[in-house]
């Protein structure tokens, strides 16, 4: 039995000319145009001036052929007016420290703790007359120290020098800036400044503070009243 042949293929057509290029032009022909159009022509209703020059685009043409849409708000919000119960007093002095306190930590020991940085105040209120330190932190503007300023009694309220600084200052007071598990109670506290001309001229502002309450509960007294609820 005799082989069978092997099948015939026909060859491939030898290939003839360039390859095809984007944007050639065929063999016998233009080159093809690839055109986004005339970007920069006036907008449809755009009247053209004499002479054919294309109108210039306005802000009005634009607001004419772009309809913007309005989205009205879900809800109106008002300004709400706070009282931070200082509205009544006028500002007799302000000098930027640090505050500390003597108190415990975490795990009970005693010693002195941060308070805060701001602006140590000299309140005065308008109508009554009577003075307070107040102290608010700078970032969160909570109250860290409020507390009136008393007569000069030799003990409580009265600042004394703090061991080995001449910026720094101490005293104790009753201070209602925060509440406390052991209720009111009398607090030791420290105040330190930028340099010492700082520091006594709070100590002078407060000697001056001192001296006005004392005259002004010496008043009251004589004309038999006492009232504190106003500080």
């Amino acid at each position: 039995m005799a082989d069978a042949e092997p099948a015939k293929t026909e060859a491939a057509a030898p290939l003839t000319g360039a390859a095809a290029v984007f944007g050639a032009p065929p063999a016998g022909g233009a080159a093809p145009t690839f055109s986004l159009g005339n970007l920069s022509k006036a907008l449809p209703d755009a009247a053209a001036p004499a002479g054919g020059a294309a109108a210039e685009v306005t802000s009005a043409d634009i607001e004419k052929e772009v309809e913007i849409g309005h989205f009205a708000p879900v809800a109106k919000v008002e300004k709400q007016d706070t009282d931070d119960g200082e509205t009544d007093e006028s500002v007799e002095y302000k000098q930027r420290a640090k505050l500390f306190r003597y108190d415990k930590d975490v795990e009970g020991e005693m010693g002195w703790r941060e308070r805060g940085v701001g602006d140590m105040r000299i309140m005065q209120h308008i109508e009554t007359g009577k003075l307070r330190l107040l102290m608010r932190r700078e970032k969160t503007h909570k109250i860290c120290c409020n507390q009136p300023i008393m007569p000069a009694t030799g003990g409580m309220y009265m600042l004394k020098e703090n061991v080995g600084s001449d910026r720094s200052w101490m005293w104790s007071a009753m201070d209602l800036s925060d509440d406390r598990e052991d209720g009111l109670t009398a607090q030791t506290l420290a105040i330190r400044f930028k340099d010492s001309d700082i520091a006594t001229a709070f100590k002078d502002a407060y000697a001056k503070a001192q001296a006005a309450m004392e005259t002004l509960v010496a008043a009251e007294e004589a004309a038999g009243g006492d009232d504190e609820d106003d500080l």
